[in-house]
């Protein structure tokens, strides 16, 4: 449903849809793209350098091992940030620390494989999932800010 805004600068008003599980966060989904981006994408262009019989292995033994963890661990973090909100405290907010940080470590992981690879996948996918990382951070830091004033709002009803 759009409402009229009645502010000229700017379009019609549609507002967001509500949370009702952690699927329905934007982190979450774009999280779990870039995981899918690195396990597809980026294993796929290994796999071409290591039947090619360049220096993968030292690669991948550093690099992407780390990366895969950080890909795939970043949207979990999410899901279990969202669980723990209803009754563990500032647990939830420290999880959201962790989901920023590994925002940052996969942008570094990132460019590092894109220097790498250089010409396997195109400049324009990685610094499109590069947004998207930080986009990620933006959004979990808005999150993470909405959470906190809820808390604080529940421990002072509860005082």
């Amino acid at each position: 449903m759009n409402y009229t805004n009645y502010n000229y600068k700017k379009g019609s008003y549609t507002p967001k849809r509500a949370v009702k599980k952690f699927t329905d966060l934007d982190v979450y989904t774009q999280s779990h793209e870039i995981s899918v981006f690195v396990c597809k994408e980026l294993i796929a262009s290994l796999e071409d350098l290591n039947k090619q019989g360049e220096y993968i292995n030292i690669i991948k033994q550093t690099i992407i091992e780390r990366m895969i963890k950080c890909a795939l661990e970043t949207p979990r973090l999410v899901a279990e940030a969202h669980s723990k909100r209803f009754g563990a405290g500032k647990e939830p907010l420290d999880i959201l620390d962790i989901v920023m940080h590994k925002c940052n470590a996969m942008v570094a992981y990132l460019y590092q494989v894109h220097d790498i690879l250089e010409n396997r996948i195109t400049t324009e996918r990685f610094e499109e999932q590069i947004t998207k990382c930080f986009v990620i951070r933006r959004k979990t830091l808005s999150l993470q800010r909405v959470w906190k004033k809820s808390i604080q709002t529940y421990e002072e009803r509860n005082k």
